[in-house]
């Protein structure tokens, strides 16, 4: 019920999502942010985080997207793989991984999966 209920809203409030998945994006960046060497930046004029200056989460068009090398990551988790295409005439972003809103969720552990990637 509770997921048909966040469809519903994601169909009819869109704008209510984009909100709700900006502050859950926040709260993520927030809390890695206090690790060595991560900080809060920017990729593609969007919020991002960091490690040693090179992204590995942001937030993209109510979306949270995140590096994560591997598609295998997302499917053990029954989510589905969407890779970031964020340019028309090129291929996809290596490594990266869209994750809509019904699965904000699992962006805390996304975003502590991908940190380790980058380490």
């Amino acid at each position: 019920m509770a997921i048909e209920r966040l469809v519903m809203i994601i169909l009819y409030f869109p704008h209510i999502i984009d909100a709700r998945m900006k502050d859950i994006f926040k709260t993520i960046s927030d809390s890695l942010s206090g690790l060595p060497d991560v900080q809060p930046g920017r990729m593609m004029s969007s919020p991002a985080i960091t490690y040693k200056g090179k992204a590995f989460a942001f937030y993209h068009e109510s979306r949270m997207c995140f590096k994560l090398g591997d598609p295998r990551i997302l499917q053990a988790r029954n989510m589905p793989v969407e890779l970031l295409y964020p340019f028309k005439s090129k291929g996809p972003l290596k490594s990266w991984f869209l994750v809509p809103a019904e699965h904000c969720v699992e962006c805390s552990e996304l975003a502590g999966t991908a940190l380790k990637c980058m380490i």
